[in-house]
């Protein structure tokens, strides 16, 4: 926790010279705009199948196809809109600082599936239980 609230406050220090107090907080909080709105677009394109593997008896096509396609159309737009027409800078930075982290993160998943064969597995256990 402590390292994480020392990050997250260097960061938002670092920001905030760079751009400003006003543009930091913008520039910070569109990079993480963009981050949620890919994830809740994962969540809603992967839902029907994870209905239909782990869940089969309780699929619904509507609650679970339909549904998530009303979902992604709004986040799908948001997220054009987020980065075109490319803004002016700084906030043309948000794009190319999400594109870093996720690149940063599947480097960091690979790094981990060479290096420790089945550690993956038990992080994805520990997040999945069902206690």
């Amino acid at each position: 926790m402590v390292a994480q609230a020392s990050m997250t406050f260097l960061i938002a220090l670092v920001a905030g010279l760079v751009w400003g107090i006003i543009n930091g907080f913008g520039v910070l909080a569109t990079t993480l705009l963009i981050g949620t709105v890919i994830v809740y677009c994962l969540g809603a394109v992967g839902l029907p199948s994870l209905y239909r593997r782990e869940h089969p008896s309780e699929f619904s096509p509507v609650k679970h196809i339909m549904v998530p396609l009303l979902a992604l159309a709004p986040l799908v737009y948001v997220m054009y809109r987020t980065v075109w027409p490319v803004p002016a800078y700084p906030f043309n930075v948000p794009a190319y600082l999400s594109m870093v982290w996720i690149v940063i993160g599947f480097g960091f998943v690979a790094l981990v599936t060479s290096r420790s064969k089945g550690k993956l597995d038990d992080a994805v256990a520990l997040f999945s239980s069902e206690d």
